[in-house]
């Protein structure tokens, strides 16, 4: 045997070259992978959003009902007072809730962006380091592939045995 096994040249060629489309295939995986995760990020909070928001709707809408029966019923005197009061905490309250929750989801929103600007910075990084190593893998091959031939050219026709 001169230098190497061609068989062995040849087997480590093709798995160099098939570790630099694996590389490639991960690469890929990670670009989406990075894609999705802002957007599912945004779509969580969106559904908790809207989620939250529709509780405090249905139970406005209930507290409201409430007092429309109120409105035709003959009730006068203190405990009258006493619930039109309560009635107006009760309405300060939600908006507070509501106030409370846009500031959340709208500094939530702002949040995900800056995270999205992250993972798009690292995806870029991840991408040229994964296509650097898929490019050096190839490199890789293509110089064991001449050592090959270059070994086969210098045996030139000689045999063993």
């Amino acid at each position: 045997m001169i230098g190497a096994s061609l068989d062995q040249l040849d087997s480590l060629s093709g798995s160099l070259g098939q570790t630099s489309a694996d590389i490639l295939d991960v690469n890929g995986n990670a670009q989406r992978a990075a894609g999705d995760a802002v957007a599912q990020m945004n779509d969580i909070a969106e559904a908790t959003r809207s989620a939250i928001e529709q509780a405090m709707a249905d139970m406005v809408a209930a507290v409201a009902r409430s007092r429309g029966e109120l409105a035709a019923a003959d009730w006068t005197g203190p405990n009258r007072v006493t619930f039109d009061g309560h009635y107006g905490d009760f309405e300060a309250a939600m908006n507070t809730a509501q106030t409370n929750t846009n500031e959340t989801f709208t500094g939530l929103r702002a949040t995900i962006g800056r995270m999205g600007e992250e993972i798009a910075a690292y995806a870029q990084e991840i991408h040229a380091a994964l296509d650097s190593a898929s490019q050096s893998s190839t490199s890789m091959s293509t110089a064991v592939t001449t050592q090959r031939a270059n070994l086969e050219a210098a045996m030139g026709g000689m045999s063993v045995g």
